[in-house]
């Protein structure tokens, strides 16, 4: 299991900052090798990402889901599927908030999470 732990400001407000970290499509465009595909009834999305592992590169494809909490800027985010050759399945949970920051015009962001690599 792979922890993610981060807590960082941004230099503008708050309702800013969480329109664009709830926002997947504005999100996917900042993930290097990211993409989402089509949306589900469910409101999940397919999805994909290529990492890079030293020489090789390996496409993962997966479902991702969004449960947002706007009036308390929060969201979790899932996420499971497998590589493209399908040996390894990943699960995926990131839990995010956004925050007034310590000055004025700025906000305070934590995300947690964790992923489970198997195969």
């Amino acid at each position: 299991m792979i922890g993610i732990n981060e807590e960082f400001n941004v230099a503008a407000p708050p309702d800013v900052v969480y329109a664009v970290i709830s926002d997947p499509h504005a999100v996917v465009e900042c993930v290097q090798g990211a993409e989402l595909g089509q949306t589900h009834e469910d409101g999940t999305f397919d999805s994909s990402i290529v990492i890079k592992f030293s020489a090789l590169k390996i496409k993962f494809l997966g479902r991702v889901g969004l449960e947002l909490d706007e009036e308390n800027r929060r969201g979790t985010m899932t996420a499971s599927g497998k590589d493209g050759q399908g040996g390894t399945k990943f699960n995926v949970t990131a839990e995010f908030s956004v925050a007034e920051g310590a000055e004025p015009g700025t906000s305070f962001v934590t995300t947690k999470g964790d992923v489970e690599i198997r195969g």
